[in-house]
């Protein structure tokens, strides 16, 4: 017997892949305060180092309360000082070169000129304290030895006299190296936290554009192999069993009153002859 109720499966036509152009990405709006950063060689040179000094800051408070281990931490000490110099160097040098970006314009004048006062002052410190700390081991007329023994050439005569006063120059120096480092820790953490102008940011790499999709050139694209999307079928009209165990297809206007009881007694009378 033939279900009244039948389902078709329909496949939707297949469709070309879409070859046309697809949204290229757009680079996100800039950094919101706009100001320039250095070059990465110089923000390289800066973190660098800005840890060499805290280490050397660490060692030279080491230094003064131990003593059993005060050959080794002087070695290191001598040896920190020297990449430190070496790194001064190339630093400045970069600095002849590649001119730094103006600072702020909403930064006071008096501001600005305390910045680049302070960080002139920075640049002497790198070049001379570690100078003086080489001339200061040389006038002791102590071999002056790195880590893993590398010796150096003496830049000063034997002298106590100049030992002594190279030896005062260079611990107030040290301390004055100090004193700037953490003024300048204290204003970029007031800038960053306080007054949320960005001016960290100079220092630092820039920061990969957020991509945004292009909205007015997106498209869907079809699939290549369109799933099957199954509908309703259309109604086959409805079949009457006659008593002579003959089935004939009516039409579905004329039996819509009497198609099921038609149906059951076909069944029926099948069911008995079978």
């Amino acid at each position: 017997m033939t279900d009244p109720l039948e389902q078709s499966t329909v496949t939707a036509p297949h469709t070309e892949p879409d070859h046309t152009d697809h949204p290229e990405p757009q680079e996100a709006s800039p950094e919101p305060n706009g100001q320039p950063t250095y070059d990465l060689l110089a923000q390289f040179l800066h973190w660098l180092m800005a840890v060499l000094i805290v280490a050397m800051l660490f060692l030279g408070a080491a230094m003064i309360g131990t003593i059993g281990n005060y050959g080794v931490l002087l070695s290191i000490h001598r040896t920190v000082g020297l990449a430190i110099l070496a790194l001064a160097v190339i630093r400045v040098a970069n600095r002849l070169l590649r001119h730094a970006p103006a600072p702020a314009a909403a930064l006071p004048r008096a501001e600005r000129l305390a910045a680049a006062a302070s960080e002139l002052t920075l640049y002497l410190l790198f070049l001379i304290q570690p100078l003086i700390g080489w001339a200061l081991v040389s006038a002791s007329g102590m071999p002056v030895r790195l880590a893993g023994g590398l010796r150096l050439p003496a830049l000063a005569p034997e002298s106590a006299r100049l030992y002594a006063a190279l030896h005062l120059t260079h611990t107030w120096l040290a301390y004055l190296l100090l004193a700037l480092f953490t003024a300048h820790m204290c204003a970029v953490l007031w800038h960053t936290l306080a007054l949320h102008d960005g001016l960290l940011r100079r220092m630092l790499p820039p920061r990969e554009p957020a991509l945004l999709p292009d909205t007015d050139r997106l498209e869907i694209a079809a699939d290549d192999h369109p799933a099957p999307v199954t509908l309703l079928g259309p109604l086959r009209p409805p079949v009457r069993v006659d008593g002579r165990g003959g089935a004939e297809v009516g039409d579905m206007g004329q039996h819509e009153g009497s198609d099921v009881g038609s149906l059951r007694d076909g069944a029926n009378l099948l069911h008995r002859r079978m």
